[in-house]
């Protein structure tokens, strides 16, 4: 259904082929929707997530995050976001605001 994406790419995707997808639940006024790629990851147990969210802060570590939803993202699936990249690639674009993304990556289970 979506236009492929290889891992670390980022496409637009229209409204209408969103509204066309089962299991999609949004609202807004976008004409055009922010997607990207990522590679295989696991998703943590909300234990797990805290662990890792109260490890950092108690070594004051949360500073090399850029903000706490770059944080939260890490606490919950490992990956850091490249938000210097994705910064470059809204300004060469000239998106403002910027619309909502969010990814289609191969869920795996972490053990």
């Amino acid at each position: 259904m979506f236009p492929e994406i290889k891992n670390g790419q980022t496409t637009f995707v229209s409204v209408e082929l969103l509204k066309e997808t089962e299991n999609l639940v949004f609202e807004n006024s976008w004409s055009e929707w922010f997607i990207s790629q990522f590679k295989e990851y696991g998703i943590h147990t909300r234990k797990e997530t805290m662990h890792r969210a109260k490890e950092k802060t108690g070594r004051m570590q949360i500073a090399k995050f850029n903000n706490s939803e770059h944080f939260a993202w890490w606490c919950k699936t490992g990956l850091k976001r490249a938000d210097i990249l994705i910064e470059k690639v809204d300004n060469a674009y000239n998106i403002n605001p910027l619309p909502l993304r969010f990814s289609l990556p191969k869920k795996i289970e972490v053990k």
